[in-house]
């Protein structure tokens, strides 16, 4: 696990799992995702593919490093927004349609407020097993390159 491009290939696979897991709830469960679950589904796809990409290429080491650390504090965030720590960004608000929208048939989109508890596995939101499983693994991934940049 420590071992650069085992780490590499490690943080690949759980980053394409976490991936594939978000797409069942949302096709098989039915579970329609907020606007920044979907944010960090894309981060995890990201971090996937640069980890892929640099466990080929040798001049690319810190990219995989920087993906992780902008994809916790993502997470990190949505957590803040989910637990009412700060304010959901309008985007993530739910709005009520007014009359002119109800007589026009235009009403806002199914997708769910950032800021309420979705999808929960155990009593633990989605959100937080995120920021979790990102952290720990930029802990890994921090820990294997500064041994890869020791020797």
């Amino acid at each position: 696990m420590i071992e650069f491009r085992v780490n590499l290939k490690f943080t690949c696979i759980i980053s394409l799992i976490c991936v594939l897991f978000s797409i069942c709830v949302q096709y098989i469960l039915h579970e329609v995702p907020c606007l920044l679950c979907l944010y960090t589904r894309i981060g995890f796809i990201v971090v996937a593919i640069l980890c892929f990409v640099t466990t080929y290429c040798r001049g690319l080491s810190w990219l995989p490093f920087f993906a992780l650390v902008a994809l916790m504090c993502l997470s990190f965030y949505h957590l803040g927004v989910e637990n009412h720590w700060w304010v959901a960004p309008e985007s993530c608000k739910m709005v009520l349609p007014t009359l002119e929208q109800l007589n026009a048939k235009a009403l806002p989109s199914d997708r769910p407020p950032c800021d309420k508890v979705g999808f929960q596995i155990f009593g633990i939101s989605m959100t937080l097993f995120s920021f979790v499983t990102t952290s720990f693994l930029m802990w890994l991934h921090s820990i294997a390159l500064a041994l890869k940049l020791h020797k």
